[in-house]
């Protein structure tokens, strides 16, 4: 038999081998490139976060090196064997950093591009959206900014990052954003657990109940303020108090909540939840849900807060006519009438409306709120222009000789005039406008505060609405005494172009030719005596 060549050896060496070293070739190339991307994420993500620190604890210049680095890494490896999506994604951060906004935005679009069709990644994929967002952010372009929230969450592998723009002050603005509310749901990072298992559940009979863990972060988000001294989970949700023992057992004002077990999407066992109709009534939101399905198949549960208007006891538009009252001092503000005291209640409001009632008020507590309240309800500024019209009626001569002396300019000469002219027009009535409308706007202030209820807001602003009604005639007759009272109170003239007074004077007569402003939409004698009588 003839013995075979070294060539057919060799062929046979070839043929039995190679397919191990291409297999060996191949997963050396693959530890490689794996390699080589772990290095640049661990490089990158280095840059990255030294920049951050820097840029949160106000040091621009150190802030700007680190993103000029990260951005020379990132174009040195941008013609590697590193996906380019990745580089795309560190480097358009790194321009955003560097305020190249055009730039950071293509450079991120790509990216979002280039990974559309990946799987591996998990929640890197959802990156590029939410640093996209930012971008949006900053350049105040906040629904757009959303829009990126919204396609990054329902990438397969999702991360909840919302909650990095809930914890961090620059993004304090979208505490108050009924859209991000919404986006947010319940999809916080709850201690590390897959939320789209934890959050919300069903109960037998199909209410939906949220998990304790769920109930906390939503809370937060709604501006809870949590005590970190306390054991277990002690929460005071605007004005009352929410505690949990950790073993199933909750209270709310000392009183004990019965909690239900509750089966969750994706979830083995059952959990002790607490309803969403309980929700309504602490948030005073209206909460609905349902789900959202992710590009993975994964059913996200999703809560969907509003602000709740009506009751058992007052229909939305009694409420509305009281808002419509408050709205006749508000002038081009930044206030919007379809909430209640003007603003979203939430973290942000708050925590304004508080620093207003201390600053321009003196209001610091609940009991300053109502002792202020009660006394717009029952004397108010009415009293001290009666003080002053009384004083005037019994001076003599040479007194009155001495007020008409004063400098035109002098706050005693402009109450004199004031009075003199007007003593006719506001006999029987006084300064009831003004201290009835800016009633009604402090009782809604006092809700967005934490100091009153939606139910206590609402009682206060429905009563004082009634003597509105009743006092004046017409929107057009109360806005003119309205007006009258801030003439009185701040001795500024409506002719004076460059008072407040003036512009709050121009903008109640726009709205009132407004034929979809409030004052167009409410009609004045809108059936208000059927609320009930008042604070209970």
């Amino acid at each position: 038999m003839k013995k075979p060549g070294l060539f057919r050896i060799s062929l046979l060496c070839l043929f039995f081998l190679l397919p191990q070293t291409l297999a060996a070739g191949s997963r050396e190339s693959a530890f490689i490139y794996q390699n080589a991307l772990r290095n640049f994420l661990k490089n990158a993500d280095s840059y990255l976060t030294q920049a951050q620190d820097a840029r949160f604890a106000g040091d621009g210049e150190k802030a700007e090196g680190h993103y000029r680095e990260l951005l020379t890494y990132c174009d040195e490896k941008a013609s590697k064997s590193v996906d380019k999506w990745v580089v795309l994604d560190y480097r358009g951060r790194a321009l955003h950093g560097l305020g190249r906004m055009d730039e950071a935005q293509a450079d991120l679009t790509e990216s979002i591009g280039l990974s559309a069709s990946l799987q591996s990644h998990g929640h890197a994929l959802a990156a590029p959206y939410y640093y996209l967002a930012w971008v949006y952010f900053d350049l105040d372009q906040v629904d757009k900014g959303l829009d990126f929230i919204e396609q990054g969450r329902v990438r397969p592998g999702y991360q909840p990052f919302e909650n990095f723009f809930l914890q961090n002050q620059e993004f304090a603005f979208l505490k108050d954003n009924r859209r991000f509310i919404n986006i947010l749901g319940v999809h916080l990072a709850l201690d590390g657990q897959d939320v789209f298992s934890r959050g919300v559940g069903l109960f037998e009979s199909g209410e939906v109940f949220v998990s304790l863990s769920a109930f906390e972060s939503l809370a937060l988000a709604m501006g809870a303020v949590k005590n970190e001294s306390a054991d277990g989970l002690t929460l005071d949700v605007f004005g009352r108090s929410f505690q949990a023992d950790g073993a199933g057992r909750v209270w709310l004002d000392q009183a004990e909540m019965e909690l239900k077990p509750m089966v969750m999407p994706g979830s083995d066992p059952a959990e002790a939840g607490i309803s969403v109709s309980w929700l309504t009534e602490l948030f005073d939101q209206e909460i609905s849900f349902g789900f959202l399905e992710s590009a993975g198949g994964v059913p996200y549960p999703q809560l969907n807060l509003e602000p709740r208007y009506g009751s058992a006891k007052y229909s939305r538009e009694q409420i509305m006519w009281a808002q419509a009252a408050a709205w006749s001092h508000m002038g081009p503000s930044q206030a919007k009438a379809d909430y209640l005291g003007g603003f979203q209640r939430g973290p942000l409001a708050k925590d304004l409306i508080v620093q207003a009632l201390k600053q321009q008020w003196q209001i610091e507590d609940r009991e300053g709120f109502l002792r202020t309240l009660s006394d717009l309800k029952y004397k108010g500024y009415s009293e001290v222009y009666m003080d002053f019209g009384d004083s005037v009626d019994k001076m003599s001569s040479a007194e009155l000789a001495k007020i008409r002396a004063l400098n035109p300019k002098h706050k005693t000469r402009i109450a004199y005039e004031f009075y003199k002219k007007n003593k006719v027009v506001l006999l029987g009535r006084n300064l009831r406008a003004l201290d009835l409308t800016r009633g009604v706007q402090l009782a809604g202030w006092g809700y967005l505060a934490g100091y009153a209820s939606f139910k206590e807001a609402a009682d206060y602003m429905a009563d004082m609405a009634r003597d509105l009604q009743r006092i004046y005639n017409s929107w057009d007759d109360m806005l003119e005494h309205m007006l009258l009272g801030l003439e009185f109170i701040t001795g500024q003239s409506r002719g004076d172009r460059n008072s407040n007074l003036y512009k709050i004077d121009q903008f109640n007569k726009k709205e009132m030719k407004n034929p979809d402003g409030l004052w167009s939409r409410i009609p004045w004698d809108f059936q208000l005596m059927n609320s009930g009588s008042g604070p209970e």
